[in-house]
């Protein structure tokens, strides 16, 4: 009996100190690591084609003749759609496309009355499919962040499959909005439109698609590293405090959103856990 009241007290008191290693989020102390750090920017665009040429009729008329039909591609000045004109019967030349590229719409069918220049009816949509690239803003918060030629991540909303690599290509130098005043705080937010080429495009992807970018505005590789929630802050500064009951004041390098660099710690010192509800209660 003597024996089993022994070994029980010695896994009760193992179990308490498994414990107090832990901070009431069930954290446990983790070694400085070298990991890869990547800091990221995200931003919300659509995909968009360099050039778009959007059929109006021009005059008041029925649809005489549609010459291409959706997924079709074309060539320079191939006829798209032709009207006759209810004012001079006879007056049905076709309107031609004005670049090469695919048929993306038709929202017309022959025999169709159209008004000229409803900007409301797109008689045909043609689209240059070689040429596609993301349109996105970025907060303000970021824009500092940003700059040319920065790598970025893409992922589409309707191919949640695909990961796509892309890259900043053009960033406004004023905000989002329509010229005047406007935008400066009436939402209290300000965007800037941000331009980013897609690089190798899949077939699938067509225009106007949501996107998400996460554009790399830092990277370091085999940086000394520690999550956020082993770091307190102390005064102006930083600290971590290891197992061995040492506080160190800490100098950052990259940080991301899940690690920080640490520039001044070896690899391998175990770091405890920051006790976020015992300060609460203090």
């Amino acid at each position: 009996m003597n024996k089993r009241i022994l070994i029980l007290l010695i896994l009760m008191g193992t179990a308490g100190c498994f414990e107090a290693d832990q901070n009431d989020l069930g954290l446990k102390p983790q070694a400085v690591t070298k990991r890869d750090l990547y800091q990221r920017i995200s931003m919300s665009g659509t995909v968009q084609t360099a050039k778009q040429q959007m059929v109006l009729a021009p005059y008041d008329g029925n649809i005489k003749k549609i010459y291409v039909e959706i997924g079709q591609k074309v060539i320079v000045n191939q006829p798209l759609v032709s009207i006759e004109s209810n004012a001079s019967l006879g007056s049905n030349y076709p309107l031609r496309s004005n670049f090469p590229g695919t048929v993306t719409q038709i929202s017309v069918r022959e025999g169709e009355f159209v008004r000229g220049k409803d900007q409301s009816t797109i008689l045909v949509r043609l689209d240059d499919l070689s040429q596609l690239f993301i349109r996105a803003k970025v907060s303000e918060a970021d824009y500092p962040k940003l700059k040319l030629g920065q790598k970025a991540d893409i992922s589409v909303q309707a191919l949640p499959s695909l990961r796509l690599k892309g890259e900043v290509t053009q960033i406004s130098l004023a905000p989002d909005g329509d010229g005047s005043n406007s935008w400066r705080r009436g939402n209290d937010s300000v965007e800037y439109p941000v331009e980013l080429k897609i690089i190798e495009a899949p077939s699938e992807l067509r225009p106007g698609m949501s996107a998400i970018v996460d554009a790399i505005t830092g990277e370091k590789k085999d940086a000394l590293s520690i999550p956020h929630e082993y770091v307190q802050r102390k005064g102006r500064g930083f600290t971590v405090e290891t197992t061995k009951g040492d506080s160190i004041e800490v100098k950052m390098g990259l940080q991301t959103d899940q690690y920080l660099e640490v520039l001044n710690i070896p690899e391998g010192t175990m770091i405890k856990p920051v006790d976020f509800y015992g300060d609460l209660k203090q």
